[in-house]
C-alpha cells in the first residue's frame, strides 16, 4: 500500500471515530444508513478493507448474537464478570485477544443505563464493539487477525 493511501485510510478512521464521539455527545435526529456511508467512501477511492470495524450493521449485530448462543450452549463462550472496572479492561482485553467474542455481566452496576455506559467505555478502552447490552450484561466484539468469526458482508446497491 502506498503511503498516500494508508495516511487516506487513517484519516477516514481518525473521522470516523470523532463523529462517534460527537454522536455520544449530541445524538442526531436522523441517522444515515451505513450503505450509505460505504457507497460515499468507495466513490472517493477508498478500499472497502479501510472502513471502520466498529460501524457494525444490524445484520452483523444479529449474526453475532446468535454466535454467542451457539458458543454459550456448548460452553465455549467467554465470560468476565466486572467488578472493578480498571482490573476488568485487562481482562477482558485478554479474552478477546484468544477469543474475538466476549460476554461481560457488571456486577457492581445498579441501572441498566449506566450498564450500557459502562460498556461502551470499555470497548472505547479495549478497541472493540459492543454488539449487545442486555440488562447488566453486554456482548462485546473485536476481530482478530484470525477471523475466527466471519461476519456477513456489507450489502452495496
Amino acid at each position: 500500500m502506498s503511503v498516500r493511501l494508508v495516511s487516506l485510510c487513517f484519516a477516514l478512521a481518525l473521522w470516523a471515530s470523532e463523529a462517534r464521539s460527537l454522536a455520544a455527545i449530541r445524538p442526531s435526529p436522523r441517522r444515515i444508513p451505513l450503505s450509505a456511508d460505504v457507497r460515499s467512501v468507495q466513490r472517493a477511492g477508498v478500499p472497502f478493507l479501510c472502513l471502520d470495524v466498529h460501524a457494525l450493521t444490524g445484520k452483523q449485530k444479529r449474526h453475532l448474537r446468535a454466535v454467542a448462543g451457539r458458543l454459550e450452549r456448548d460452553k465455549q463462550l467467554r465470560r468476565v464478570q466486572v467488578t472493578d472496572p480498571e482490573r476488568s479492561i485487562s481482562e477482558l482485553d485478554l479474552q478477546l485477544a484468544s477469543a474475538e467474542l466476549v460476554r461481560c455481566k457488571f456486577l457492581t452496576v445498579e441501572h441498566k443505563s449506566e450498564a450500557a455506559e459502562m460498556a461502551n467505555a470499555m470497548a472505547a478502552r479495549v478497541d472493540a464493539t459492543v454488539a449487545q447490552v442486555l440488562g447488566h450484561t453486554a456482548l462485546f466484539y473485536r476481530p482478530s487477525i484470525k477471523h475466527l468469526i466471519e461476519l456477513p458482508s456489507v450489502g452495496i446497491s
